[in-house]
């Protein structure tokens, strides 16, 4: 489904590794178009994810404008920092206790939820197929080991030097094993949403709901568009007829 291009080897560096794969049409072919599309992010707040206690000064401004109803918000807030600025130390344990409190109980619950898999459920979901790696991204992988007492920064320069100078036959192995990956992946995404677990994730994590809002938006604006067209079209022929 996927063929190289070995003519363009030489050319292929890491900012364009993908270029050396045409695909060749049908089901795989039209997968590949939004392959390295960017990755669905969740519309909405997981609602079993803790919830980040309010700071004390957050604390004092609601207590602050509960005094000054009769303020505009511009000058609250100039007045509440001002005055938060002057409160003595004693006065500010008021509400810094409770925060340090609050914050060590959210700090425990936010490692829980993380060690639980939901953080990462939430932002991805588990069933959808893994892109495999690029060649050069295999390639850094394997380079990673042999230079492990490098910083991350170094060795990816590195890497990228290393192979931009390889040898095309040296590539072509990295090359070979990313097209069989990659049409593996196809399938498996093609399946993974022929099989409505994508629709599942995006309804649960609000996604849906946005683009069927972004659709009826899209589609309100059209027909603005075309009530506006249509309007000018009929000024056009009223004009015309009068001049007749």
């Amino acid at each position: 489904i996927f063929r190289l291009r070995l003519g363009h080897v030489s050319s292929w560096t890491p900012a364009s590794s993908v270029s050396c794969l045409r695909p060749l049409g049908g089901a795989c072919g039209a997968l590949s178009r939004r392959y390295f599309a960017a990755k669905l992010k969740p519309a909405i707040r997981d609602p079993e994810r803790p919830t980040r206690p309010k700071t004390p000064w957050i604390d004092f401004l609601q207590d602050f404008r509960q005094q000054c109803s009769g303020m505009k918000p511009k000058e609250v807030m100039e007045a509440a920092s001002q005055k938060w600025k002057e409160l003595p130390s004693s006065e500010k344990s008021k509400y810094e206790r409770p925060y340090a409190e609050a914050k060590k109980a959210y700090t425990a619950e936010m490692e829980a939820y993380v060690k639980s898999g939901k953080r990462d459920a939430w932002q991805r979901d588990p069933a959808r197929p893994r892109a495999p790696a690029t060649p050069f991204l295999r390639f850094t992988q394997e380079f990673r080991q042999s230079a492990s007492s490098l910083k991350m920064t170094e060795t990816t320069k590195l890497a990228a030097e290393k192979w931009k100078a390889l040898d095309a036959s040296e590539k072509l192995r990295f090359e070979r094993i990313y097209a069989e990956e990659k049409e593996r992946y196809a399938k498996e995404l093609k399946e993974y949403q022929e099989s409505g677990k994508e629709e599942e994730w995006k309804k649960k994590v609000g996604i849906a709901a946005q683009e069927e809002k972004d659709s009826a938006n899209k589609q309100k604006a059209q027909e603005k568009k075309e009530a506006q067209r249509l309007a000018e079209k009929a000024k056009k022929e009223k004009e015309q007829d009068k001049v007749k």
